[in-house]
């Protein structure tokens, strides 16, 4: 028996509604931008600029809903290079399997950090941060 419930037609309570697709790209953009000079502040925009794409391009490759065309990637990585100063290839910033080898701090040359917001208004550490490394929040 089919009927409609929320939208998505259902029988005998077996949603047929089909997930979106995952991406299959995973990034670490925003990981390499918080560890660069320029980029790092007003990052979606002065990215855009750098690379020639749109600013919605940008975001939704940030955000992971976008999955970049090798040109892309290419551009992304040499804008992120050249503002961290430090040799990257696109395998750096991008991965097919969704894991790196290492965190971000190791790839992008720090020491190990926190991010800023593991840090209270009266800057303490929140309690989910006390105790991890710095550097393995970017892994």
């Amino acid at each position: 028996m089919e009927q409609q419930k929320h939208g998505a037609v259902v029988r005998d309570e077996v949603h047929l509604a089909v997930p979106e697709k995952p991406p299959r790209v995973r990034n670490r953009i925003a990981i390499a931008l918080m560890h660069g000079r320029k980029l790092s502040f007003n990052s979606i925009s002065r990215l855009s600029e750098a690379t020639g794409a749109s600013r919605s391009t940008v975001y939704r490759l940030m955000a992971g809903i976008h999955e970049p065309s090798y040109s892309l990637a290419a551009r992304v990585t040499q804008a992120i290079a050249e503002d961290l100063q430090l040799p990257l290839t696109p395998f750096d910033l991008f991965s097919f399997s969704g894991t790196f080898p290492g965190s971000g701090c190791e790839a992008f040359d720090c020491s190990g950090c926190l991010p800023e917001w593991a840090f209270s208004a009266d800057g303490s550490l929140k309690p989910e941060f006390v105790g991890q490394r710095p550097g393995d929040w970017s892994k």
